[in-house]
């Protein structure tokens, strides 16, 4: 298969992707991928990523513009992010004429009065607009 860039070649160019299997095959390891061939690049840089994510569940709430699921994620135990889903607030929004932001909003703000963060004993999330 070869690999070929849906843009002009630059030095910021991605063309290859490697799988995170732990380790490089042995193929990649010793010689560039064929397709480097098809660039001017002197050499392919490899890197491992690793991802780290916060424990969450996923919960069903009640809007006023209708049923919306959010993604609670916590850290210790501890409410650290709220999220709701993109696709439900979509099709409230298109369903029932309003801005897509409006319905997330609400959701938002549904979530955050039934999961309160719990970083200071008795206080929660300050509303959005008023983080700094």
């Amino acid at each position: 298969m070869r690999a070929v860039p849906d843009r002009a070649p630059s030095r910021l160019s991605r063309w290859w992707s490697v799988p995170d299997t732990g380790a490089l095959p042995p193929t990649l390891s010793r010689r560039p991928p064929s397709s480097a061939t098809e660039a001017t690049t002197l050499g392919v840089r490899f890197s491992r990523l690793e991802r780290r994510t916060l424990a969450r569940e996923l919960v069903t709430i009640e809007t006023r513009l209708g049923a919306v699921r959010v993604k609670i994620a916590r850290r210790d135990g501890r409410v650290t992010n709220i999220a709701p889903e993109y696709e439900d607030c979509r099709e409230i929004a298109l369903a029932r004429g309003v801005p897509l932001k409006d319905v997330y909003d609400e959701a938002k703000a549904v979530a955050r009065k039934a999961y309160p963060a719990d970083d200071e004993p008795g206080e929660s999330l300050p509303p959005a607009g008023d983080r700094t």
